[in-house]
Formats: structure tokens, C-alpha cells, sequence
């Protein structure tokens, strides 16, 4: 599954922002059960807020509130329900050429069809130089309700996908699948991000499993970003 995808946070002051965070294409490829498709995802939009803003001590904590619409196309598992409310609060620390970051979320369906889930995220780089800044990151996934399992997404297997993939989509995917209530996974990422100026860097990691594979939608993923600052 490839995404192509823009994400935007555009600042109103020196706390609040506008933050786009899901949008973009969506080409899927499976090996088999599934047909390949392709299509958009939903659109997620909403703000993010500083509760602190500390800059003699490079420390921040902010929260954001997301509203992800079902405007996305079936055949890759997007466009169902009646959206879905995305809940976060972040921290970043920053220490001579250290960066330290970390995220606890929830994603809340507006239908109970749908599975709840929250996540944890962890972030750690450090500069060697502006061209090369090695990070590690680790991430935890959680169901805390699962969907109902009913019949949707109508373009793969008949509708069959909550049943079919037995267990939840996490992340980009939300199937609805039933009996994934409980089902937790977790990954590490390596990677490193260079900047190319003080506007643009770029990024590079690949992210694997720490837990079992056969319940879990992440084989292997590499993510690449390109980052500009106006």
C-alpha cells in the first residue's frame, strides 16, 4: 500500500494552528485476497493548540483536535461511516543537538460500526550535522473497541473486509473488524532526516514490527517526506 500525501500546519500565532493531517492517494497491491485499487483518502483536518510554550527551557506541549471526513475511495478501505475524531497531546524537548518527542492519542469513530484505538508514540534524534540527523522512534497501538465486523467497503471481497482481514487497519485503515477488541501491536522506525536549508529538510525511515505479524497490518513501511517551512 503506497501513499502520496501532503500534510500542512499553518500557524495563526505563535500557539495556534491549522493542521491538515490525512489527505492524499492511495495505490494498493496486495499479494492476494484483496484486488488491486486505487483511490483517495479521506480528508482529515482540525487545530492544534500550545499549552506551553516554553523557549528558555526548548520545551513544548500541545494538544490537537482532528475531524477526519469519509470523503475517500472504497477500494482502499476509505469513504465509509460518518467520520471519525482524532485526539492528541504532543511534547518536544530539545537539549544542545538532542531532540526528545512523544504523542498519546485516541481515534474515535462517530459510529460505533467502527473501532476505537489510541497510540503512544516515541522520538528521539540527534545532529551530528545539519545534513545528517539519525532518529529512532518507537510506536504503540492499541483497540479499545472493536467494530461491529458488518459488511463494507463494497469494492473489495464483496463488502466481506471486516471479516476477511481479521484484525484492525490502524493508521491510515479503519476496517471495523470484529473481535480485535484488546489487539495491540507495536514498531520501531530508524531512519534520518537532512536539512537541506533552513526552509527544507527531507527524511528517510524504515519502520518494522516488534510484535507478531500475523496481527498486524505493518510488515515493513518506508516513509519519505520532503519538509518546507514559509
Amino acid at each position: 500500500m503506497n501513499l502520496y500525501a501532503l500534510q500542512l500546519e499553518y500557524a495563526f500565532n505563535e500557539r495556534l494552528s491549522l493542521v491538515a493531517m490525512k489527505d492524499g492517494y492511495v495505490d494498493f497491491n496486495p499479494n492476494n485476497t484483496f484486488t488491486n485499487s486505487s483511490g483517495f483518502a479521506n480528508i482529515a483536518a482540525g487545530l492544534k493548540y500550545a499549552f506551553i510554550l516554553d523557549h528558555a527551557n526548548q520545551y513544548a506541549l500541545s494538544g490537537s483536535a482532528v475531524i477526519e471526513l469519509p470523503t475517500g475511495s472504497q477500494g482502499v478501505f476509505q469513504g465509509k461511516g460518518d467520520g471519525s475524531i482524532n485526539l492528541t497531546l504532543q511534547n518536544l524537548k530539545l537539549h544542545n543537538n538532542w531532540q526528545f518527542a512523544g504523542a498519546l492519542g485516541l481515534q474515535l469513530p462517530f459510529e460505533n460500526d467502527f473501532a476505537s484505538s489510541g497510540f503512544a508514540s516515541f522520538h528521539v534524534s540527534y545532529e551530528v550535522t545539519p545534513w545528517f540527523i539519525p532518529l529512532v522512534e518507537l510506536n504503540y497501538f492499541r483497540v479499545l473497541d472493536s467494530g461491529d465486523g458488518g459488511r463494507r467497503f463494497t469494492k473489495q471481497v464483496a463488502g466481506a473486509v471486516p471479516a476477511v482481514a481479521g484484525f484492525e487497519g490502524a493508521d491510515l485503515l479503519n476496517w471495523g473488524a470484529a473481535g480485535s477488541n484488546g489487539a495491540e501491536y507495536a514498531t520501531m522506525a530508524v531512519g534520518f532526516r537532512s536539512r537541506l536549508c533552513d526552509q527544507c529538510s527531507i527524511g528517510l525511515a524504515y519502520e518494522f514490527p516488534l510484535t507478531g505479524k500475523q496481527k498486524n497490518i505493518t510488515d515493513e513501511r518506508f516513509t519519505f517526506d520532503l519538509t518546507y517551512k514559509f
